[in-house]
């Protein structure tokens, strides 16, 4: 009789130090490098650095969405992200982004996991502690029906 080993994966609990943005960026990106086939970020505080810091990093064909607060996104960061996005969004059929009112959690929420950042993805780690916590599988469900 063959034995089946199943691999149990880490689940991720992050605290990253305050001034080590670059660590707060290599631990994203690294998370980012996985996902294949979904990923919807929801962040108030989105800005136009989350097309080239890591969404570029997915393959073409991923769904991604972008959930940001509608009152937040405004003003001189409203054009600089859309300029971006027009960008992006010509390589990238499958991205959409959906305005909301009152937002305050922020997540990121793959195929197979959902995590709570403890910041904007654009302020990692910049200037104060930033935590990254997976959530259980009944919460990845619950967020995904909500946002996607």
């Amino acid at each position: 009789m063959i034995a089946v080993a199943q691999i149990v994966t880490p689940s991720v609990d992050a605290n990253l130090k305050a001034n080590n943005a670059f660590a707060a960026y290599c631990f994203i990106s690294s998370m980012i490098d996985g996902i294949t086939s979904d990923l919807i970020l929801v962040d108030p505080y989105i800005d136009q650095s989350v097309f080239y810091r890591y969404l570029y990093r997915l393959p073409k064909e991923t769904k991604i969405k972008i959930v940001t607060d509608k009152a937040k996104l405004k003003g001189t960061r409203l054009n600089e992200f859309e300029s971006a996005e027009v960008l992006f969004e010509s390589e990238y059929p499958n991205y959409t982004r959906e305005l909301r009112d009152g937002l305050h959690d922020r997540y990121l929420i793959t195929e197979a996991n959902a995590y709570t950042l403890g910041g904007s993805i654009k302020d990692a780690a910049k200037k104060s502690d930033y935590s990254i916590v997976q959530l259980t599988d009944e919460k990845r469900t619950e967020l995904y029906a909500l946002y996607a």
